[in-house]
C-alpha cells in the first residue's frame, strides 16, 4: 500500500497512537518497509513503485518498457486490483490491474466540475 501524505508513523504497526489493527494485520502477515525513497513527483513514485524501475526506464508515464507488478500477479492467476491515483497514460486494467476503483483524472476534473457550475 501506498500513501500520498501520510507518515509511516501514523500506523500502529510503525508504534503510532494511532490505532489500525486491521494493516497492523496485514503487515504481520507480510512485509513492511524500514527505508523508502521517493521522487518527489506523485507519478514517477508510483512508475517505480508499480515497475520496480527508474522512470525514465519504464518510458515515463507510457510504461511501455516494463511489466507492472500488478501484471506479474495476474500471470501468477492472483486477483488484481487498484484504488486511487493513476495520472498515466492508458488505464490501470491495461497494467495488470483486472479492476479500477476510482478517476483517471484527478483532481482536474473536479476543478473543471467546480467551474463550469461556479
Amino acid at each position: 500500500m501506498m500513501v500520498d501524505d501520510l507518515g509511516y508513523a501514523h500506523f500502529g504497526c510503525y508504534a503510532s497512537e494511532i490505532e489500525t489493527p486491521h494493516i497492523d494485520f496485514l503487515t504481520n502477515q507480510g512485509f513492511r518497509f524500514s527505508q523508502f525513497y521517493n521522487t518527489a513527483k506523485c507519478y514517477s513514485s508510483r512508475i517505480c513503485l508499480l515497475t520496480g524501475l527508474y522512470t525514465y526506464q519504464a518510458r515515463k508515464q507510457t510504461l511501455e518498457h516494463s511489466v507492472t507488478v500488478a501484471e506479474v500477479l495476474c500471470d501468477s492467476r492472483y486477483a488484481t486490483s487498484m484504488t486511487g491515483k493513476w495520472h498515466l497514460n492508458d488505464q490501470p486494467t491495461n497494467h495488470g490491474s483486472q479492476q479500477y476503483f476510482s478517476h483517471l483524472l484527478g483532481e482536474m476534473t473536479f476543478l473543471k466540475e467546480m467551474t463550469r457550475f461556479g
